[in-house]
């Protein structure tokens, strides 16, 4: 419980900071996509516990440069949440209003791939992410070395903290949609859409601009640039 309850504590508020990831699941939640919301999160968690197993079993083993990889993943995500975002624009709406109320989504293969991908790699391509392990974790826990255990504890309350915000805030936007007629449903799912492929655009433009300015990946030294 030592190290459990300060990393659910202060990741609670960190999933609070508005991001591209606090508004793609809003944003589905808010189109009532849930079984997309279920899979954008479990690729999320994925990817959020590779990074911690290999940065916190490597910590001092990470090379000075290795912060270029994250805008290459980032260039990808970008492109993911723009088709995610043109594929919502180009799906007619063709429910009725009993449909739109019980949130009916078929999840095609290819759907489920792409909401999958487009969260796996959006973690990955997240500087704040890195850098909140680097500086923050051992920050927290006090240590800055760990042992499986740790990890495991570690990643378990980092993914209980996401849980409970994300259920907070994604399942009485799920509900609220009972109330909606079907032309705010409509315009809702436009917005949705087009927020999607403004995150993909915010995450180009983070790719090339702040990176290496300001970003968490210059601050930190990932890119190998000395500050």
């Amino acid at each position: 419980m030592d190290l459990f309850i300060p990393v659910f504590l202060a990741f609670v508020i960190i999933c609070l900071q508005p991001g591209p990831y606090l508004i793609a699941m809003t944003s589905l939640a808010l189109e009532g996509r849930w079984k997309s919301l279920i899979i954008f999160w479990l690729g999320a968690a994925t990817a959020g516990t590779c990074i911690y197993f290999i940065v916190l079993t490597s910590f001092n083993l990470i090379p000075d440069n290795f912060g270029f990889i994250f805008m290459f993943l980032k260039a990808a995500a970008a492109v993911l949440f723009v088709s995610m975002g043109v594929s919502s624009l180009n799906r007619s709406f063709k429910e009725t209003k009993k449909a739109s109320l019980k949130t009916q989504e078929r999840i095609t293969s290819s759907s489920f791939v792409q909401t999958m991908s487009s969260s796996f790699i959006l973690t990955l391509s997240n500087p704040y992410v890195i850098s909140f392990i680097f500086a923050g974790i051992p920050t927290i826990t006090g240590q800055t070395s760990f042992s499986i255990i740790d990890i495991l504890i570690i990643r378990t309350a980092v993914m209980s903290a996401d849980v409970l915000v994300w259920s907070s805030l994604c399942i009485p936007l799920l509900f609220l949609r009972h109330f909606f007629s079907d032309t705010v449903l409509k315009k809702m799912n436009l917005l949705s859409s087009l927020i999607m492929i403004g995150i993909g655009i915010y995450l180009f433009i983070t790719m090339l601009l702040p990176v290496f300015s300001n970003g968490e990946l210059y601050t930190t030294g990932l890119l190998g640039f000395k500050t």
